[in-house]
């Protein structure tokens, strides 16, 4: 409810936080959408684990138009259900207004400006062993609503409160500033931006000395030395010791741009003569940007400060590359889950570091292309310098490091053990015993499933007659029972190791009732034109899911016909097929759950076209803009509707995240 009598905004936004207590601190957290200034959601996260009567709730509200609201929590796990009701009383802010001034207080009337609320929570025990408790608040950072700075310099916090409010400034020719203000609706508060040396760089081919035109540059890392003084035992500083001083390095912004092609963090570009203007860097401190060009060609050039001085050039080069295979055990090598394959994949983990201090925690992630019995990869996008690549076997984490020239062709990387294919008879195996459990008790079975070890890497399909069956595994190895193929059911996965033992294994499959999805396209497609690409998504987990769904990959057959099953029962799912026809880029899109009444709804679906979006960036005299960026994203709102029902049953939104375009 809100005090001021207005209805709760339909975009209000209910923050779920779920704070685990583990020795690491991570969380979890759910973000949805109110409905009618009410909201009830099954949260997926749950009370678990070792210190599961550690873990905290806690709850916060955003509504536009109005303030970041007071958080609701902690709260802990209770003995029954766990059910809470959160009751937010919305109260309206006001307006704050912040003026923009030069060093001779004039105004700043061109500037990019963010600005975040801070919210605490008090964490009863952050500490994570029973033995020793301590209470600590905890924070939030939550994005304001700002708006200008219009002509007079002005930017304005039209939905305020009297808290801590982070304001970030970016503006051509000073300094970024970042302030904290307690916004008041009677006081105007007055920040001054401290003028910088623009800073020019020269993007050139590093072979030809030619400029590269529309190169853009990321930010990777910020850093500045500090005189600090060294700690004194107690009582020294009586006899006139006095402590030492020392310098470090004060890192930030510490990042890999490559992860997102750049992503937001995109600085500046460079113009038709190659030349890029930096004209925001902050005194005494020393930047290192990632460079890259629409082409490939990249660099980084580090160590450029905001002083007055020559355009600095920098030097792109071809992308190196490596590629190679790994032989041995493949069925050893830790593997993660491809929802496109609908099989696990082995593969393992690459660092290029751009700057010295980048570790494990800047690493990519690549599958391996399994063909006879060995992984092909292929990594490319890297710099000369060290080239790290890490992997997990079933004896443990391997490393190997690389001090990377050149590219490299045909890298082999050999696994502990003999590969399967040349000792099948190497490993000790232990006989496993399968019980499909969920299965009525006077249901006929018929059907197939598929399973695979360390001995069969390959998927191996057994026909079914009963709800057992019987195989063997290798001790020590990882057994991957994938898919059971039974009409209206569906099967999770179960990744279970072999453990040594004298007596058979017995392992519970536990099956689900399942539904689908079946229709067919009234956009007419012509013979020769490509079939739509079809996805599918959770929207809502099925009672008693608390892990993610591995989904049936969707199938598109004649007479514009698709289906898609199985699909849990109590699910709802967002099915998405996008036009590949020349020319377009329309998309239809079927939001549905998956009931008893209703196990195989139908949809007709038709391709809604596409518009193409045209927008002039001008400065306040009117006059384009000739270099700029811009960052959008889309939201989209669904509804689901029962058969016969006039009302929805579900309602909730999702948002695509920003993409910057320059």
């Amino acid at each position: 409810t809100t005090t001021d009598g207005k209805e709760v905004p339909q975009k209000s936004r209910l923050n779920i936080l779920l704070y685990k207590r583990n020795y690491s601190g991570s969380y979890g957290g759910k973000l949805t959408s109110l409905e009618n200034g009410r909201s009830t959601l099954k949260f997926d996260e749950t009370f678990s684990g070792d210190h599961a009567d550690f873990d905290e709730l806690s709850a916060w509200m955003t509504a536009p138009g109005y303030p970041p609201q007071p958080i609701a929590g902690p709260f802990k796990r209770q003995s029954g259900p766990t059910d809470f009701q959160f009751d937010f009383v919305i109260e309206p802010g006001f307006s704050s207004k912040i003026q923009l001034r030069d060093p001779d207080g004039k105004p700043i009337t061109k500037a990019t400006v963010t600005a975040s609320c801070e919210r605490y929570f008090y964490n009863s025990t952050r500490k994570w062993s029973s033995d020793f408790k301590s209470g600590k608040t905890e924070q939030v950072s939550i994005s304001c609503e700002v708006t200008g700075p219009d002509e007079s310099g002005t930017i304005t916090l039209p939905a305020a409160a009297s808290l801590k409010t982070v304001c970030n400034v970016i503006a051509p020719g000073f300094q970024e500033a970042t302030f904290t203000v307690e916004p008041s609706p009677e006081k105007t508060y007055v920040q001054t931006l401290k003028p910088t040396h623009p800073v020019t760089l020269l993007v050139l081919d590093r072979l030809s000395r030619t400029p590269v035109s529309d190169a853009t540059a990321h930010l990777v890392e910020r850093r500045r030395q500090l005189q600090k003084k060294s700690s004194l035992p107690f009582g020294l500083n009586r006899l006139g010791i006095s402590p030492n001083e020392k310098q470090e390095n004060e890192v930030k912004d510490l990042k890999d741009p490559r992860r997102n092609n750049g992503g937001e963090e995109l600085v500046s570009s460079s113009d038709a003569q190659g030349r890029m203007l930096i004209d925001s860097l902050r005194q005494n401190w020393e930047y290192s940007f990632y460079i890259r060009a629409p082409d490939g060609r990249h660099a980084v050039i580090r160590g450029v400060r905001a002083v007055e001085q020559k355009p600095v050039e920098v030097l792109l080069e071809t992308p190196l590359k490596v590629s190679g295979r790994f032989q041995g055990n493949l069925g050893s090598l830790q593997s993660s889950y491809d929802t496109e394959k609908a099989d696990y994949v082995p593969g393992f983990s690459w660092v290029n570091p751009l700057m010295p201090d980048q570790d494990f925690f800047f690493s990519f992630y690549n599958d391996l292309k399994v063909e006879k019995g060995r992984g092909y990869f292929e990594i490319d996008n890297l710099l000369p310098g060290k080239l790290d690549i890490n992997y997990t076997t079933d004896e443990g984490f391997t490393h190997k490091s690389i001090d990377l020239t050149n590219s490299m062709e045909d890298l082999v990387i050999d696994l502990p053990g003999r590969s399967p294919n040349l000792a099948s008879n190497s490993l000790p195996t232990r006989t496993v015993h399968v019980h499909l459990t969920g299965l009525p008790d006077n249901e006929q079975i018929k059907g197939t499933a598929l399973y695979h070890h360390a001995l069969q890497p390959n998927n191996k399909k057994i026909d079914l007659t009963s709800r057992d069956f019987t195989l063997e595994a290798p001790v020590d190895r990882y057994l991957s029972l994938d898919s059971v193929d039974i009409p209206g059911y569906w099967s999770s996965r179960i990744h279970h190791k072999v453990e040594p033992g004298d007596f058979p294994l017995n392992l519970d499959w536990p099956l689900h009732p399942a539904g689908g999805l079946t229709g067919t396209f009234s956009t007419p497609l012509l013979p020769d034109d490509p079939p739509p690409s079809l996805s599918i998504y959770t929207l809502v987990r099925p009672p008693g899911f608390t892990d993610s769904i591995n989904l049936p990959e969707p199938r598109f057959g004649e007479n514009h016909e698709f289906a898609c099953a199985p699909l849990p029962l109590g699910g709802v799912y967002r099915f998405i097929a996008n036009d590949r026809r020349p020319g377009s880029a329309a998309i239809a899109l079927f939001d549905f759950a998956i009931t008893r009444e209703m196990p195989f709804p139908k949809a007709d679906l038709k391709f809604l076209p596409g518009r193409e979006i045209t927008a002039r960036v001008l400065d306040p005299d009117g006059k384009p803009v000739p270099n700029f960026r811009v960052a959008l994203k889309y939201s989209n709102e669904y509804e689901i509707y029962n058969t016969g029902s006039e009302k929805p049953s579900h309602h909730g939104s999702s948002e695509k995240p920003f993409s910057v375009y320059t």
